[in-house]
């Protein structure tokens, strides 16, 4: 992916020069205020998916931790729904991490 690889090599730059030693008010600005609207969009998204995660453990009756173990360990269905629900949860996991970091 072209775009993800510029961005890539455009943060790599910033690094090495910073590295060398050259400071930067507005480079430090921008990129809190980077981190800060990324964490509240993230945080954002996160919510939506938990809601959604609600959703299902009242639908099934049973918590997303439950519904986890017996989906891992091949004691549950396959329905849509459940593929819906485990690809919720993936999702919640990867999002919580993301925040982790831009925290």
């Amino acid at each position: 992916m072209q775009t993800k690889s510029n961005t890539i090599q455009k943060l790599k730059t910033f690094e090495h020069i910073l590295k060398q030693g050259y400071q930067s008010i507005f480079i430090d600005n921008v990129l809190d205020k980077l981190v800060s609207i990324e964490k509240d969009k993230s945080i954002k998204e996160f919510r939506g998916v938990n809601e959604r995660i609600k959703q299902f453990e009242i639908q099934f009756g049973i918590t997303s931790g439950e519904f986890q173990e017996k989906f891992y360990a091949g004691h549950s269905g396959d329905s849509a729904d459940e593929m819906e629900w485990i690809s919720f949860i993936d999702m919640r996991s990867a999002i919580q991490k993301r925040i982790e970091l831009l925290k």
